[in-house]
C-alpha cells in the first residue's frame, strides 16, 4: 500500500464500527417490528387485507397489505402506544390497541 497512514486509518474506522455495532444493548433500539397473520373466522388465510397502525398523538398512519399466506410485516415503528386494525372487503374490521416496546411484536387478527 502506498500510504500506510491511510491504511491504518481505514483499519481504525472498521474496528470502531464493529465495536459500536456489536456492543449496543437491546434497550438502545427504539423501534419495533410488528408482524402477524390475518385469518377468517373459518380459518382461511386472508390475502390482500390492509393492516394499519397509528401511533397515539400522531397524524401519520402506516399501512401494509397481507401476502398470499395472510402474513403482514410492518417496517420498524417507533415505540409507543398504537391503534392497529385490519380490514378487507366482505370482512368485519378487527381492532387492537397496544404499546410497542419490544423489538418484535406479533398481532394475529381473525376477521
Amino acid at each position: 500500500m502506498k500510504n500506510p497512514c491511510h491504511f491504518a486509518s481505514a483499519i481504525l474506522i472498521v474496528l470502531v464500527s464493529l465495536i459500536t455495532t456489536t456492543f449496543v444493548p437491546d434497550s438502545a433500539f427504539a423501534d419495533s417490528l410488528v408482524i402477524g397473520t390475518i385469518t377468517s373466522v373459518a380459518g382461511e388465510k386472508v390475502s390482500g387485507a390492509t393492516v394499519s397502525a397509528k401511533r397515539e398523538g400522531s397524524t401519520i398512519t402506516t399501512s401494509v397489505f397481507t401476502d398470499e399466506t395472510g402474513n403482514y410485516y410492518f417496517p420498524p415503528l417507533p415505540n409507543g402506544k398504537y391503534q392497529i386494525w385490519a380490514q378487507a372487503l366482505t370482512y368485519q374490521t378487527a381492532n387492537a390497541k397496544s404499546e410497542l416496546k419490544e423489538k418484535s411484536t406479533r398481532y394475529d387478527f381473525v376477521m
